[in-house]
């Protein structure tokens, strides 16, 4: 399985893609409940909708240095963050295969034989809220002593 660095500046951490494109499509799927967004969002809607299919093994970016540049996206960004963690905390303890399949649009990338547990996709996302806030310190060549 392919892995990427998901990093804000130096720092990040290494993440699975089969976690993190699941990840992106539940932002996107967030974004599209959105009354009006800025062209920042209807970037990264575009943006994760394509990670989210699957095509970039190893090489996901969340762009997050390109599109946090201000407090005013942060807030954003860290808002759509939690609802994610509070709508998966409300469906319960996991994702259906059905619904991690109906996340992409080609049908090679259908690849879930099984259901996942939400409380991965939610530490994923603290992980990505504490590399914003700062307090997640990781380079790309420390030691791996987190798991998702």
């Amino acid at each position: 399985m392919a892995s990427s660095f998901i990093s804000l500046g130096d720092n990040g951490f290494w993440v699975g893609d089969f976690i993190m494109e699941p990840t992106t499509a539940l932002f996107v799927k967030n974004l599209g409940t959105q009354k009006r967004m800025p062209s920042w969002l209807k970037e990264i809607q575009k943006d994760y909708r394509y990670i989210s299919w699957g095509h970039f093994p190893g090489c996901i970016d969340l762009s997050l240095d390109e599109y946090l540049v201000n407090e005013d996206r942060i807030f954003i960004y860290l808002k759509i963050l939690e609802e994610i963690k509070k709508e998966l905390i409300g469906r319960g303890e996991l994702i259906s295969k059905e619904e991690l399949n109906s996340y992409t649009e080609d049908e090679a990338q259908r690849v879930w034989g099984e259901d996942l547990e939400t409380e991965r996709i939610i530490k994923v996302l603290n992980f990505i809220k504490d590399l914003i806030d700062g307090r997640l310190i990781i380079k790309a060549s420390d030691p791996i002593d987190y798991f998702f």
